[in-house]
């Protein structure tokens, strides 16, 4: 882009700048989770260093780090208490242009204890060996 400028003297004054226009939307990923902690760290992949990230859980915003070194992080302990079940996750980057890019994904919250499934038996020592 050049502009020029004159002023009621006639004097004339040019300048130049490059204009770059950003229309690439930032890449940016979480996999599907399952997990027993309740409040459990969330991470994924992210091209763009620059870009912001924010983690949506249930409906909620959580502001993440961008690691600039192609991942992002969302710290343990960040969400609140969790219950079991699945839980919908949105992560979404917004780059200094202002694309933006959206992953979603599962997060399932799994705390309770497997069940055995039968009785244990112990068979009767019929040898008299002791095993």
């Amino acid at each position: 882009i050049t502009v020029t400028a004159t002023d009621a003297a006639g004097n004339v004054g040019n300048d130049t700048a490059v204009v770059t226009i950003d229309t690439s939307l930032p890449v940016v990923s979480l996999d599907d989770l399952t997990t027993n902690d309740t409040t459990p760290a969330l991470t994924g992949a992210i091209d763009d260093p620059t870009a912001t990230v924010v983690v949506n859980v249930d409906g909620i915003d959580y502001p993440a780090t961008n690691n600039g070194d192609g991942t992002w992080t969302l710290a343990d302990n960040t969400l609140p208490a969790l219950i079991d079940g699945p839980h919908t996750v949105a992560v979404t980057a917004t780059d200094p242009a202002g694309n933006t890019a959206t992953d979603t994904a599962t997060l399932t919250i799994d705390t309770v204890p497997a069940d055995l499934i039968g009785a244990i038996t112990i068979p009767e020592d019929l040898n008299g060996d002791g095993i």
